[in-house]
């Protein structure tokens, strides 16, 4: 089975896939024609959409990959190395998902060399964009400007601990989700930069 046209917002092999509503008028669009259709496993969908890698099975170049719940669109360079994917849009995914969930199950053979972290579900791709610097910018103070870290935590925290334990603990507090403290030192590591 081919899909004669779908819209996609491609995302290199080991960055975060977009929900269509996060999609941006400068992100990788392409409108694609004629991909073929291919029903698998659920394991092998979590592997497609977090995995980085090479197809030993013989794909086309851009397949559109579904479990029966959940679909991806992937294109493969000539050695069958994923190299881009892309969420379907909400329009596709019902009626894409159903008729290929009645396609016969295919079995790939592929290798993992990396696998992604997982999704966090329930930020915004702002939050998301915004939480990646302060852990970037907080990395790059504990490396080069401990003096910075160390003002900065002593704004949030008042217990005396070394250097180590500072970024350990401004790194612990903002590994999960997105609060509040994420905004507010975001926004004074902006002044650092």
């Amino acid at each position: 089975m081919k899909v004669k046209q779908i819209l996609v917002n491609w995302s290199m092999d080991d960055e975060e896939l977009w929900e269509p509503y996060e999609w941006e008028d400068d992100d990788d669009l392409e409108m694609l024609s004629e991909i073929t259709c291919l029903h698998v496993s659920e394991a092998c969908m979590q592997d497609l959409v977090y995995g980085q890698l090479k197809m030993v099975s013989p794909v086309d170049t851009l397949c559109v990959f579904s479990d029966g719940m959940h679909g991806l669109v992937a294109e493969f360079d000539e050695e069958g190395k994923l190299i881009y994917r892309s969420l379907l849009l909400f329009e596709y995914r019902e009626t894409l998902n159903t008729l290929i969930a009645r396609l016969p199950l295919t079995t790939l053979t592929y290798q993992i060399m990396d696998m992604a972290e997982p999704k966090e579900y329930g930020l915004t791709r702002l939050e998301k964009e915004k939480k990646q610097f302060v852990l970037e910018t907080l990395d790059h103070l504990y490396h080069y400007q401990k003096e910075q870290l160390t003002y900065l935590y002593r704004q949030y925290f008042i217990e005396n601990c070394s250097v180590k334990r500072m970024y350990e603990k401004l790194s612990d507090k903002l590994k999960e989700g997105y609060a509040p403290l994420h905004e507010m030192i975001y926004h004074d590591l902006l002044k650092y930069i």
